[in-house]
């Protein structure tokens, strides 16, 4: 029996990507309802959104950050009774096969929740640069690898986790979301994973700015004071460690001495703001543990 598949769509200011990835879902040969949220775009994209009369559009005034824009996408797939739930970025492309695929692997893999393509870049002759970083994808014997993490670039997933273990926190604003998700998976046992057979083409350039870096660091801090399959001290440690790691590390790509201390010092002020925060992480925290709490 063919399922009711939604693609969540989140916009801001796509104009350069939004046409070519809503009509490469056209082109899928299962189809799928397309919900489109846009967080208060000021460019062409609204103009371009509009010449879809298929789609069905939800304007939001402010920006909510991408996690919040997607449960606002996700509690209306669910309204309208969606099986599947398809997250996919603004400036991703898929291939005509691609959500075929993914559902056909969840249908199989009843123990897993999320299910995602191999994420190649724009121009599809390598692996996204974020892929690369932080999956170790071996496929020699295996077309479906488990894995604890990938970004929510495109995830196929069955409508009932969100049910079930709840949307995105409101803790996150902008990166930092899709990780605090996955932990929250891997705490409840259910399973994320890669399916070689299928692909996005992933539309992005790698940003090394230094305000970039920041936001994207102080997420990656909180969600690790927040990632319950560690105990809070061990958590606070890991994010510790985190303080001195992510500036080396952008320290390596741009030998940028004054960058490091400024980078260093942000995070630090940071972390201590977290420690001082304790008592809300902890109530955070819980909330991630029993389910019903969560919004």
């Amino acid at each position: 029996m063919r399922k009711n598949v939604f693609t969540i769509i989140v916009t801001h200011n796509g104009e350069r990507w939004i046409k070519d990835t809503i009509q490469s879902l056209f082109k899928s040969i299962y189809s799928c309802s397309i919900v489109v949220v846009d967080n208060g775009s000021s460019d062409k994209t609204l103009k371009i959104l509009s010449e879809f009369k298929e789609i069905k559009l939800i304007e939001n005034q402010l920006n909510l950050g991408f996690g919040q824009a997607n449960n606002i996408g996700i509690k209306y797939s669910q309204k309208k009774k969606a099986d599947y739930i398809f997250l996919l970025n603004q400036d991703a492309k898929v291939e005509r096969d691609t959500i075929s695929d993914l559902v056909n692997v969840l249908e199989k893999n009843k123990n897993f929740g999320i299910i995602s393509p191999l994420h190649y870049d724009g121009k599809g002759d390598k692996y996204d640069f974020n892929f690369r970083k932080y999956t170790d994808v071996n496929f020699r014997k295996k077309n479906l690898y488990e894995t604890k993490f990938i970004n929510a670039a495109a995830w196929m997933i069955k409508s009932d986790i969100f049910l079930k273990y709840g949307t995105f926190s409101k803790e996150f604003f902008h990166y930092g979301e899709d990780r605090n998700f996955c932990d929250r998976l891997n705490y409840f046992k259910v399973k994320i994973g890669i399916s070689k057979n299928s692909k996005i083409f992933h539309d992005r350039e790698e940003n090394t700015s230094y305000k970039k870096n920041i936001i994207l660091s102080r997420s990656m801090l909180k969600s690790s004071v927040l990632n319950i399959n560690k105990n809070i001290i061990h958590s606070y440690f890991v994010a510790l460690i985190k303080v001195y790691g992510l500036p080396k590390y952008y320290f390596k790509k741009r030998r940028n001495i004054s960058s490091f201390i400024f980078s260093f010092f942000n995070l630090l002020g940071f972390y201590i703001k977290l420690l001082l925060l304790l008592p809300k992480m902890i109530i955070e925290r819980n909330k991630l543990k029993h389910i019903k709490n969560i919004d």
